[in-house]
């Protein structure tokens, strides 16, 4: 329970500090789908995950959700719930 709530707050500060970085907006939406992407980014390993790696793992999961996000726009596909981003 532990590792699955620091990787997804991890994931939604350093996915909205990004938004922010990048648009100087401070994005509500951007901390709600960095915080599904910290969860879906822990699922698999949550259980045998140390603390300490479940911030890396939420840290890379926004990475991951804004380079996939910034992708489907420049491929001009549709998706404004950013869904195939965070999943």
């Amino acid at each position: 329970c532990v590792t699955t709530t620091l990787s997804a707050a991890t994931a939604g500060l350093v996915s909205v500090a990004i938004e922010y970085l990048m648009s100087h907006v401070w994005d509500v939406m951007a901390v709600g789908n960095g915080i599904l992407g910290g969860l879906v980014s822990i699922t698999a390993g949550c259980v045998v995950v140390d603390p300490w790696a479940s911030i890396v793992i939420g840290f890379i999961g926004a990475f991951v959700l804004k380079g996939a996000s910034m992708l489907l726009v420049k491929l001009k596909i549709d998706d404004p719930l950013d869904a195939f981003a965070v999943h």
